[in-house]
């Protein structure tokens, strides 16, 4: 019988034959040499970390390991991110901005589809429940940074808009993506609870009575007509 170890991504990483090892001792009397034992490694030092590095471990910890305790580069993000980021500082910016344009900026090399997405993002944002419930909010603060001391580490990152209705803290995300056949609630739930959790620590934290997290996708108009909202109280 031969056993096979394959990588996260199903490549194929170490093949060997269990017959041929169970018998090279009585067969062959060969003996192989004893391992060397390894040196004692210096403790890693929890960073600071992110909800996508908290993300990543969730979804492979091989992979956390390789990218940030080892410290090896990840491949380039695709075209996908620098249309958020355009999107995202559009909304910023205000109803009156030019997402295609600001996407030129972000990466000159992305195309007129993704331009046309862009803008068309931004549309069905200015439409969607999420801005209305802004809308109806004073003291609106985009990319609000929040810091959360959890154990030994020190957890950051930010919300895409946060304001005050009365006692409690709305904080809103925005994705750029659609619902891939789900609905906002199961999109949010079999995706995004740890940022969402984080998101509620942190507004609790900082002392609020309560706080409502709301996530809203524009990737197409049906996910832009619906949102997904708890609140969490102290």
């Amino acid at each position: 019988d031969t056993v096979e170890y394959v990588l996260d991504d199903g490549g194929p990483q170490l093949a060997f034959d269990v017959d041929a090892v169970g018998t090279m001792n009585g067969e062959t009397g060969s003996e192989l040499p004893s391992l060397r034992p390894l040196g004692q490694a210096d403790a890693w030092v929890v960073p600071s970390l992110s909800y996508s590095s908290l993300d990543l471990f969730e979804r492979c910890g091989y992979r956390f390991h390789a990218q940030r305790m080892l410290g090896l580069p990840s491949a380039q993000a695709g075209g996908a991110a620098p249309v958020g980021k355009a999107v995202h500082e559009a909304i910023e910016l205000g109803a009156n901005s030019d997402a295609g344009a600001l996407l030129l900026q972000i990466e000159p090399a992305a195309t007129v589809g993704e331009q046309v997405e862009a803008r068309a993002a931004l549309e069905r944002w200015n439409t969607s429940p999420l801005q209305a419930r802004f809308a109806a909010l004073t003291d609106v603060r985009h990319e609000q940074p929040f810091l959360l001391l959890l154990g030994g580490a020190t957890v950051t990152g930010a919300f895409d808009l946060s304001a005050r209705d009365g006692d409690c803290l709305v904080i809103g995300d925005i994705k750029v993506g659609g619902l891939k056949g789900e609905t906002p609630d199961e999109r949010r739930d079999h995706g995004y609870t740890i940022q969402e959790e984080l998101y509620a620590l942190a507004g609790l934290e900082a002392g609020h009575a309560s706080v409502e997290v709301a996530y809203q996708w524009i990737g197409d108009d049906l996910a832009a007509s619906r949102l997904a909202t708890r609140v969490f109280e102290a």
